[in-house]
């Protein structure tokens, strides 16, 4: 599960973690209102992103990831 926190100071972060079945990656980039998130979940991993702050997805449901690489666009 990503839980993920976007502070208002920044406007891009990105980040990985070494795990048992690959790298798990998250990065995100702020335009004005509107977040840019991209996700790589490893193959046999499965996991959900957890928004806060008042942001939801506009493109696509991020609640079922399995293995591979999304693209979300948040807005409030």
């Amino acid at each position: 599960r990503f839980l993920l926190a976007f502070i208002s100071a920044l406007d891009h972060a990105q980040g990985y973690y070494e795990c048992a079945y690959g790298r798990l990656e998250v990065e995100w980039s702020r335009k004005e209102e509107v977040i840019h998130l991209h996700v790589s979940v490893p193959d046999g991993m499965h996991g959900e992103v957890r928004l806060n702050g008042g942001y939801r997805v506009t493109n696509t449901d991020c609640s079922q990831m399995r293995g591979g690489t999304y693209a979300f666009v948040l807005t409030r």
